[in-house]
């Protein structure tokens, strides 16, 4: 299956970005793009890998480049959720080391609530 790329909002600070089928350099761009549009809207990035039948480096490389892009910024983050278990997309990641650079999650429901703790933990030292 092509890939497709699908956004989301959860509240006016989560965009969710879900990547279905197969991508690879040829959805590089309109990744990538997804991902800056969500950052350059001040909000923090799920990345839903569940529903992704492959990805290749080209994908990892735009997810840490949105991870990088997302340092500065205040109050923003980019966090992945992946199906649990043995995944070639799980695999993916570990592979390239993606899971030590970018949070991963095994549900939606598991990085907003990290996403929460974290924003939290950012008032408070405010």
């Amino acid at each position: 299956m092509i890939g497709r790329v699908l956004v989301r909002t959860r509240g006016d600070d989560v965009a969710i970005v879900r990547l279905v089928g197969e991508h690879d350099l040829s959805t590089q761009p309109a990744v990538l793009g997804t991902l800056d549009a969500a950052l350059a809207a001040g909000a923090h990035v799920i990345v839903d890998l569940s529903m992704a039948e492959f990805i290749d480096s080209a994908i990892t490389n735009a997810l840490a480049i949105a991870h990088q892009r997302a340092q500065p910024l205040p109050n923003q983050r980019v966090v992945s959720v992946v199906p649990p278990g043995p995944h070639f997309v799980t695999r993916t990641l570990e592979l390239v080391g993606i899971d030590r650079l970018v949070p991963i999650y095994p549900t939606e429901d598991a990085a907003l609530a990290a996403l929460a703790y974290a924003e939290a933990g950012d008032l408070s030292r405010n």
